[in-house]
């Protein structure tokens, strides 16, 4: 009876694996771990390439094998256990840590996580690259961090999908092949190497477009206007600059590191927040816009004319300048006027210049914009109802433009007394006696009746806990203008904290508002503009830009806007004051260095790890980089020791034999033999015979040791 012969593998490279191994931890990092990136990336990085090396160093030995692999999996679970046990956090597991991406950074767990992960990892990529190669198997490995990013709310970034898929191809390409059955020397078939790492290649592309290419929505707003528009949501911190509308807003996913590359400069003796666009719809995935019967997104041409005659500080302030030449106000519109002394209203000018190369549609525009002054080739510009403003054709590069605006604000103790009744009454009273024009009576009466309905069809699926945390806010207040007032303090009062690395566990306001009081922008924004909501106060979500005294440059007069200040603020519109910008994080304190910085002691032991992987790795190539540097300092002598004892070296990694029982000429034949590089191991062992046992006679010219030996070490990293 036959017996099926195991076939026996060898000749992996291992750098090219490690690397693919190393891009993977780095990706399991970033998804379980962001907070602490760097040193869990470096510790895990160390870890894995040691347990690799180990079972590599292993490979041809099964009992031992063996023993590692279930002693390394008890010390694991002893870890693992420890971990849960110890942890002061106990309504956090070690699973939930794992697979809900526990907000708070846990040492302990981080460490459980990063030892089983790469015993995990390293054993495997050593297994199905060195001891069977089986490049679909080893593929599996960067299923790892893309299911525990699916589990979590933190998105992969596509770009790690390349790494992990580049790595991979690499790795494919120098897995161990078939050892020959009669020893004799074998050389890598090149057709053999390139259809592997063809098909390896094709996988790993398929899977990159698998996770890249999901179906997302492609339907663009104003899509009358703007079919040939890009949906964008890398978000606030995303890769790219300015851009054209999106349909989905960004969503803070922790670890944010905005770039700080100049986006465009302003130009303006008022700065103020800036609106990009705004969104409508919430789910825990962030914010949509409404698709449904109201037409929110159909833009409009020539609305200057009406924007103008609409600010509400303006035809207040002409309501309160009216004589009664053709009228009086009726009594109820003079009680409300009564003790208020409006101020003259102010304009101004804001000028924007794009200076990231950016060609966009989108007008980025302060609140109560009432004209725009933009280049000849963008064509018209429309507004929509929910004050979103774009242009017909896109701006050429690093152009400019201006936008006037009012940065006058309605009195705060009228804005306390009008509701929707008495704002309308006061319209109509204002009109009929001539104090303003039908065009403002028409269309302030127009905005406030969409605000309302705004409200209708935006204001759903509240969940009962915000409903309750809106009313006990507002409790006692009687107007919408105190409400929103009371909300947007209340973040400050309630001990928020803003911290653009915090890393939430879950997605969501609710986590948000009642368990985590910590986090970006676009969470305060959000939470803001519910709240507001439950209150009964129309409100949407902005996205934009903050210009702020810190960005003034003062060379050159012009505040510099980076995406280190786009911003996510809410918009409510209160009767008589129209849109107002609130802003969440106005209140709220930051987060300290202390709070956010990484501990002295993980940087400190992660610099320990990667200086011993980096020795570890290192060591042999370091030392033939050292001999190759101080080969023309070495004598004669030291130049035939130093070869010949590296070439010896290669012919008992070859043959399997002792390196110090071979003779000189058991090294030259053994090189011939397996290498088929005569001339060069010649020269090396004769040279090395006369020196060692024929003091008598002195070798001749040694220049040409260090280029037979390297022919016979790279000859050496071909064989298979």
């Amino acid at each position: 009876m036959k017996t099926k012969k195991r076939v026996k593998f060898d000749g992996a490279s291992p750098l090219p694996i490690i690397l693919y191994l190393l891009s993977v931890s780095t990706s399991l990092m970033y998804t379980i771990c962001r907070s602490q990136l760097l040193p869990c990336s470096v510790i895990m990085a160390a870890l894995t390439v040691g347990i690799f090396w180990l079972f590599y160093k292993l490979r041809f030995r099964p009992l031992p094998t063996t023993l590692c692999v279930f002693g390394l999996i008890l010390v694991a679970w002893l870890i693992g256990s420890a971990a849960g046990a110890w942890s002061p956090t106990e309504d956090i597991s070690f699973m939930n840590f794992l697979f809900t991406a526990s907000a708070t950074f846990q040492p302990l767990y981080a460490a459980a996580a990063i030892f089983i992960f790469s015993l995990v990892i390293g054993f495997i990529g050593c297994y199905f690259s060195a001891i069977s190669p089986r490049p679909c198997f080893l593929m599996l490995l960067m299923f790892i961090p893309m299911i525990l990013s699916s589990r979590t709310a933190r998105e992969m970034p596509v770009w790690f999908m390349l790494l992990m898929s580049g790595c991979f191809i690499f790795a494919s390409a120098n897995l161990s092949v078939p050892c020959p059955a009669d020893g004799e020397a074998s050389f890598e078939n090149s057709s053999s190497k390139w259809r592997r790492v063809i098909t390896s290649g094709a996988a790993a592309v398929l899977l990159t477009l698998i996770v890249a290419v999901l179906p997302k929505n492609t339907n663009t707003p104003f899509k009358d206007y703007l079919d040939s528009f890009v949906p964008e949501t890398t978000g606030f911190y995303g890769n790219g600059g300015l851009t054209n509308f999106t349909n989905h807003s960004s969503v803070n996913t922790g670890a944010n590191e905005p770039k700080t590359d100049l986006l465009f400069t302003v130009d303006t003796d008022s700065p103020c927040l800036l609106k990009s666009w705004a969104f409508d719809i919430y789910s825990d995935t962030g914010w949509t816009l409404y698709k449904g019967n109201y037409d929110f997104e159909t833009g409009y041409s020539n609305w200057e004319n009406s924007s103008a005659q609409t600010v509400p500080a303006e035809y207040i302030y002409e309501i309160y300048e009216y004589d009664g030449e053709y009228g009086e106000l009726s009594e109820e519109s003079l009680a409300l006027l009564e003790g208020i002394i409006p101020e003259k209203p102010v304009r101004s000018a804001m000028t924007i210049s794009i200076k990231d190369g950016s060609s966009t549609r989108v007008v980025i525009h302060p609140a109560q914009t009432t004209k725009d002054l933009l280049p000849e080739e963008c064509g018209r510009s429309y507004r929509n109802p929910r004050d979103d403003i774009f242009t017909e054709f896109a701006f050429p590069k690093n152009s400019a433009y201006a936008v006037n605006y009012s940065v006058s604000r309605v009195d705060e103790e009228l804005l306390r007394r009008l509701n929707y009744d008495s704002f309308l009454k006061l319209l109509d009273d204002a009109y009929w006696c001539g104090a303003i024009s039908a065009t403002t009576s028409v269309e302030a009466s127009d905005e406030l009746n969409w605000a309302e309905d705004y409200l209708q069809v935006t204001a759903v699926d509240i969940s009962p806990e915000i409903q309750a945390l809106a009313d006990e806010i507002t409790s006692g207040l009687d107007n919408d203008y105190d409400k929103a007032l009371a909300i947007e303090q209340w973040f400050g009062e309630a001990g928020f904290v803003y911290d653009l690395a915090f890393v939430p566990e879950k997605a969501g306001v609710e986590y948000f508002l009642f368990e985590s009081r910590r986090g970006i922008c676009s969470d305060f924004a959000s939470a803001l503009t519910l709240l507001a909501r439950a209150a009964g106060i129309p409100a949407r979500y902005c996205e934009g830009f903050a210009v702020t005294p810190e960005t003034y440059n003062e060379e050159t007069g012009l505040y510099n806007i980076t995406n280190k200040q786009a911003h996510a603020f809410t918009q409510v519109y209160i009767p008589g004051g129209g849109w107002l910008d609130l802003d969440g994080t106005k209140y709220v304190d930051e987060a300290s260095e202390e709070e956010t910085g990484v501990p002295w002691w993980l940087y400190a032991l992660a610099g320990t790890a990667a200086a011993a992987a980096l020795i570890f790795l290192f060591i042999k190539p370091l030392g033939w980089l050292m001999f190759r540097v101080t080969f023309p300092l070495r004598g004669k002598a030291g130049k035939i020791r130093g070869t010949y004892f590296r070439a010896r070296r290669l012919a008992a990694e070859i043959s399997g034999a002792e390196e110090k029982n071979l003779a000189c000429g058991e090294v030259q034949k053994i090189l011939t033999d397996r290498l088929g590089m005569r001339q060069e191991a010649a020269l090396i062992c004769t040279a090395a015979d006369m020196l060692f046992y024929s003091p008598d006679k002195t070798p001749g010219d040694v220049s040409g040791l260090m280029k037979s030996l390297r022919a016979l070490k790279k000859r050496r990293r071909r064989l298979k």
